[in-house]
Protein backbone atom coordinates (compact mmCIF):
# COMPACT_ATOMS: atom_id res chain seq x y z
CA UNK A 1 0.00 0.00 0.00
CA UNK A 2 2.83 2.17 0.79
CA UNK A 3 4.48 1.56 -2.42
CA UNK A 4 1.00 2.66 -4.23
CA UNK A 5 0.76 5.67 -2.34
CA UNK A 6 4.34 6.79 -3.23
CA UNK A 7 4.27 6.09 -6.57
CA UNK A 8 0.58 7.80 -6.89
CA UNK A 9 2.18 10.77 -4.99
CA UNK A 10 5.34 10.87 -7.93
CA UNK A 11 2.20 10.63 -10.59
CA UNK A 12 0.67 13.67 -9.25
CA UNK A 13 3.56 15.37 -8.74
CA UNK A 14 5.73 14.57 -11.94
CA UNK A 15 2.20 15.19 -13.72
CA UNK A 16 2.34 18.67 -12.38
CA UNK A 17 5.67 19.46 -12.59
CA UNK A 18 5.09 23.64 -12.51
CA UNK A 19 5.46 26.01 -10.16
CA UNK A 20 3.53 29.51 -10.81
CA UNK A 21 5.63 32.31 -10.95
CA UNK A 22 3.65 35.17 -9.43
CA UNK A 23 5.48 37.94 -11.95
CA UNK A 24 4.60 36.19 -15.00
CA UNK A 25 2.17 34.24 -14.53
CA UNK A 26 4.12 31.45 -16.25
CA UNK A 27 5.13 28.08 -15.01
CA UNK A 28 8.18 26.42 -14.36
CA UNK A 29 9.16 22.71 -14.74
CA UNK A 30 10.60 20.96 -11.35
CA UNK A 31 14.55 22.08 -10.54
CA UNK A 32 17.01 19.18 -11.49
CA UNK A 33 17.06 18.53 -7.72
CA UNK A 34 13.80 17.93 -7.28
CA UNK A 35 13.30 15.93 -9.90
CA UNK A 36 16.10 13.72 -8.57
CA UNK A 37 14.83 13.22 -5.50
CA UNK A 38 11.03 12.54 -6.72
CA UNK A 39 13.00 9.69 -8.79
CA UNK A 40 14.97 8.42 -5.90
CA UNK A 41 12.26 8.39 -3.41
CA UNK A 42 10.65 6.10 -6.17
CA UNK A 43 13.60 3.70 -6.67
CA UNK A 44 14.21 3.11 -3.05
CA UNK A 45 10.22 2.77 -2.36
CA UNK A 46 10.49 -0.57 -5.06
CA UNK A 47 13.45 -1.77 -2.60
CA UNK A 48 15.11 -3.32 -5.38
CA UNK A 49 18.72 -4.67 -3.46
CA UNK A 50 19.50 -7.42 -6.05
CA UNK A 51 19.83 -6.47 -9.57
CA UNK A 52 22.18 -6.73 -12.76
CA UNK A 53 22.12 -3.72 -15.33
CA UNK A 54 24.13 -3.00 -18.39
CA UNK A 55 26.40 0.18 -17.94
CA UNK A 56 27.71 2.26 -21.12
CA UNK A 57 30.51 4.17 -19.21
CA UNK A 58 31.96 7.12 -21.63
CA UNK A 59 35.36 8.89 -20.46
CA UNK A 60 38.73 9.76 -20.06
CA UNK A 61 38.72 7.68 -16.95
CA UNK A 62 39.45 4.13 -16.03
CA UNK A 63 37.83 1.24 -17.25
CA UNK A 64 35.11 3.18 -20.12
CA UNK A 65 33.18 0.97 -22.25
CA UNK A 66 30.14 -1.57 -21.02
CA UNK A 67 30.01 -3.55 -18.03
CA UNK A 68 27.09 -5.84 -17.15
CA UNK A 69 26.77 -4.63 -13.42
CA UNK A 70 25.89 -7.42 -10.26
CA UNK A 71 24.81 -6.17 -7.47
CA UNK A 72 23.90 -7.79 -4.45
CA UNK A 73 22.50 -5.95 -1.13
CA UNK A 74 23.33 -2.52 -2.54
CA UNK A 75 27.23 -3.39 -3.08
CA UNK A 76 28.81 -4.50 -6.41
CA UNK A 77 29.62 -8.56 -6.10
CA UNK A 78 30.54 -8.44 -9.88
CA UNK A 79 31.50 -6.43 -13.41
CA UNK A 80 30.64 -8.87 -16.20
CA UNK A 81 31.45 -8.64 -20.14
CA UNK A 82 28.29 -8.08 -21.76
CA UNK A 83 28.91 -10.74 -24.28
CA UNK A 84 30.18 -13.62 -22.66
CA UNK A 85 28.78 -12.94 -18.94
CA UNK A 86 32.54 -13.96 -17.63
CA UNK A 87 34.10 -11.48 -14.69
CA UNK A 88 35.90 -8.81 -16.45
CA UNK A 89 39.33 -9.47 -15.32
CA UNK A 90 42.58 -7.17 -14.51
CA UNK A 91 45.77 -8.10 -14.26
CA UNK A 92 48.28 -6.56 -12.44
CA UNK A 93 52.36 -7.07 -13.31
CA UNK A 94 53.57 -10.24 -11.18
CA UNK A 95 49.92 -11.14 -10.03
CA UNK A 96 47.68 -13.57 -11.21
CA UNK A 97 44.70 -12.24 -12.76
CA UNK A 98 41.61 -10.45 -10.46
CA UNK A 99 38.46 -10.42 -10.75
CA UNK A 100 37.60 -6.09 -11.30
CA UNK A 101 34.99 -6.11 -8.76
CA UNK A 102 37.21 -7.24 -6.31
CA UNK A 103 40.23 -4.79 -7.17
CA UNK A 104 37.93 -1.49 -7.91
CA UNK A 105 34.79 -1.88 -6.94
CA UNK A 106 33.53 1.67 -8.21
CA UNK A 107 35.18 0.55 -11.54
CA UNK A 108 31.18 0.95 -12.51
CA UNK A 109 28.54 2.49 -10.89
CA UNK A 110 25.60 1.09 -8.66
CA UNK A 111 22.30 2.47 -9.25
CA UNK A 112 22.71 4.32 -5.71
CA UNK A 113 25.82 5.70 -7.09
CA UNK A 114 24.53 7.22 -10.12
CA UNK A 115 21.69 8.84 -8.21
CA UNK A 116 25.02 10.45 -5.89
CA UNK A 117 26.63 11.08 -9.22
CA UNK A 118 23.98 13.27 -9.90
CA UNK A 119 23.15 15.15 -7.09
CA UNK A 120 26.91 15.49 -6.91
CA UNK A 121 26.46 17.18 -10.76
CA UNK A 122 23.88 19.55 -9.99
CA UNK A 123 25.57 20.64 -6.98
CA UNK A 124 28.62 21.90 -8.05
CA UNK A 125 26.62 22.93 -11.00
CA UNK A 126 27.98 21.34 -13.72
CA UNK A 127 28.38 23.44 -17.15
CA UNK A 128 26.10 21.00 -18.73
CA UNK A 129 24.01 18.04 -16.81
CA UNK A 130 21.21 16.17 -18.91
CA UNK A 131 19.31 13.22 -17.08
CA UNK A 132 16.75 10.80 -18.64
CA UNK A 133 15.37 8.53 -16.27
CA UNK A 134 13.56 4.72 -16.73
CA UNK A 135 9.94 5.05 -16.44
CA UNK A 136 9.03 2.10 -14.22
CA UNK A 137 13.15 1.65 -12.51
CA UNK A 138 13.00 5.44 -11.94
CA UNK A 139 16.85 5.27 -12.12
CA UNK A 140 19.10 7.81 -14.15
CA UNK A 141 19.27 6.10 -17.59
CA UNK A 142 21.15 8.37 -19.33
CA UNK A 143 23.71 11.04 -17.74
CA UNK A 144 25.34 13.16 -19.63
CA UNK A 145 28.02 15.58 -17.31
CA UNK A 146 30.58 18.52 -18.63
CA UNK A 147 31.24 19.66 -15.38
CA UNK A 148 33.18 22.56 -16.89
CA UNK A 149 33.03 24.01 -20.78
CA UNK A 150 36.81 25.00 -21.27
CA UNK A 151 38.14 21.83 -19.69
CA UNK A 152 39.39 18.79 -21.96
CA UNK A 153 38.44 15.48 -20.80
CA UNK A 154 36.17 16.14 -17.66
CA UNK A 155 33.34 14.63 -19.50
CA UNK A 156 31.19 11.98 -18.24
CA UNK A 157 28.34 9.88 -20.25
CA UNK A 158 26.87 7.04 -18.38
CA UNK A 159 24.27 5.01 -20.01
CA UNK A 160 22.32 2.28 -18.63
CA UNK A 161 19.78 -0.76 -19.75
CA UNK A 162 18.78 -3.81 -19.13
CA UNK A 163 17.76 -3.31 -15.45
CA UNK A 164 16.68 -6.89 -14.24
CA UNK A 165 15.74 -7.72 -10.60
CA UNK A 166 18.05 -10.63 -9.41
Amino acid sequence: MKNAFVIFFAFITLGSCTLIDGKRGESEPLSKLEQLKVQKELWESANIKNYTYLVDKICFCGFPGEALVVVRNHTVSDFLDPETRESIMIEREGEEPQPLAEVIPNAYPTINDLFDITEDAIQEQADYLDIEYHESTYHPSQLIIDYWYNTVDDELTIITSKAARN
